[in-house]
């Protein structure tokens, strides 16, 4: 079923059990790498325990959102094979440990996940994440209007309208942007915070393509998505991902991700 906005369901993945000092980030509490390699213990945690259980080199993120309450951490239920592995990062009102039997299919709240797949081949990466693209983000079919956005940095987004639909849409090299909001809203500051962001952050490497959908209480034709930002890129047949609540937090994830 075709609808402007689809729920982003990507096989996404961490999430900790985290303890320790906090900072500040974009309205959202932060957890300072501390520990071995500059990772948050709860990271550590959760990494060590996929540890042959995969053959995907490992990337796990420095920064994580903490939300409020606990944080912990769990992998995804069926998340973890030779060719993938998922973790979300979840908050309760006490102490869980990480991977404990409680979090499976939990209603904990979900603050942040990240994760990897292998595909059989790069074309086929690149194909995965076209057909998330069309089913996650928003495509212009067709707008009721359309217009040129400047987003600083020599960078112009277009911003397109569709029923009670705004998609602002630009491209940066092999990355794609899209920032959707509902009711006619054009989050225009959200798109320049993020162009400002990555012409001042080194961005992660991508092979072939890299993707940053931001949903704002997004609704579509038939269903409504609350709000949510991915990051998604390939690097040969593997596609690595982040998701979190907050559009500046999941490209923060993003950066710190470097190899467990």
């Amino acid at each position: 079923m075709k609808s402007h906005k689809k729920q982003i369901g990507i096989a996404l993945i961490l999430l900790a059990a985290l303890t320790g000092c906090g900072t500040r980030h974009g309205g959202e509490t932060a957890l300072r790498p501390q520990g071995t390699g500059g990772f948050p213990s709860i990271v550590q945690q959760v990494m060590m325990s996929l540890k042959g259980h995969t053959t995907i080199p490992l990337l796990a993120p420095t920064f994580v959102p903490t939300g409020s309450g606990h944080l912990t951490a769990t992998k995804n239920p069926g998340g973890v094979s030779p060719n993938s592995y998922h973790v979300n990062l979840l908050t309760t009102k006490s102490p869980v440990a990480v991977n404990a039997p409680s979090l499976a299919n939990s209603t904990y709240p979900e603050v942040a996940s990240f994760g990897a797949s292998r595909w059989p081949s790069s074309a086929q990466a690149m194909r995965a994440l076209s057909a998330w693209n069309a089913n996650e983000g928003i495509i212009p079919q067709p707008p009721e209007q359309r217009r040129a956005v400047a987003l600083g940095y020599h960078v112009t987004a277009t911003i397109y309208t569709m029923g009670n639909v705004t998609s602002i849409q630009w491209q940066v090299g092999r990355w794609l942007f899209e920032v959707n909001d509902s009711h006619n809203v054009a989050r225009t500051a959200v798109a320049k915070q993020i162009v400002r962001f990555t012409h001042q952050t080194p961005f992660p490497r991508a092979d072939q393509a890299g993707l940053v959908i931001i949903n704002d209480n997004t609704t579509g034709i038939h269903e409504t998505i609350q709000s949510q930002s991915l990051v998604i890129w390939t690097r040969g047949p593997i596609s690595y991902s982040d998701q979190t609540t907050m559009p500046l937090n999941a490209l923060r994830m993003a950066v710190s991700m470097k190899e467990f």
